[in-house]
């Protein structure tokens, strides 16, 4: 990566994650609160849920799939962009995501909107190390910076930086954007957007 294009601060888009008081209202849809261990894309729980969002919610999910931004697909929609917040956080809800960008990624896998609406690949990100290609699959499953830390063995701002590499890599500049764009290029797939059960490790040799 040349020196000369410092990387610039990757929004992490908070205002799109789940409060935790939502995030444990439903205890089989969001059984990882309590017990650490995620329902899978083939729980029968999952898809129950699914069933309740809305067309509305679908609708919104399937716009910001092709990364528009709240104003833009409340333009498409004629609707506000607190309705259109509103109805990203309940489907991500319904879905046991913590956040929007998890919610598209599990849609995408369930079928409810088509991979066709997200947005063209703009780099196929074959310059990616193997630890930036793990933080990416992590920040699919909609774990924090924090998390992602933990679960690798790796400094919180190693983290920040594999991940800003990373977008940048695929030709985004957030988070969100980054995701989806390594959804269409194939560096993240939608079982991607469950965290894996088992905690990861560096590889042999590789430095974090």
């Amino acid at each position: 990566m040349p020196r000369d294009h410092p990387l610039p601060q990757l929004p992490f888009d908070r205002d799109t994650r789940l409060p935790e008081t939502l995030m444990t209202t439903n205890p089989r849809t969001f059984a990882h609160a309590a017990t650490g261990s995620p329902a899978g894309p083939d729980d029968p729980g999952l898809r129950a849920a699914a069933a309740g969002v809305t067309p509305g919610e679908v609708k919104v999910l399937r716009l910001l799939a092709g990364a528009l931004t709240d104003k833009e697909v409340a333009g498409r929609l004629a609707m506000r962009e607190t309705q259109v917040s509103a109805h990203a956080l309940s489907a991500a809800r319904r879905l046991g995501a913590p956040d929007r960008t998890t919610a598209i990624l599990r849609a995408i896998h369930l079928g409810m909107i088509s991979a066709d609406a997200l947005p063209p690949a703009r780099a196929d990100g074959r310059h990616l190390t193997r630890r930036q290609r793990d933080v990416l699959t992590l920040m699919a499953a909609g774990l924090t910076y924090q998390q992602i830390g933990n679960r690798l063995g790796i400094a919180l701002a190693t983290v920040s930086g594999h991940a800003r590499s990373a977008v940048w890599c695929v030709g985004a500049s957030t988070r969100h954007e980054g995701l989806l764009l390594a959804l269409r290029s194939g560096l993240v797939t939608t079982a991607d957007a469950w965290p894996p059960a088992r905690q990861s490790s560096p590889a042999k040799g590789e430095a974090a």
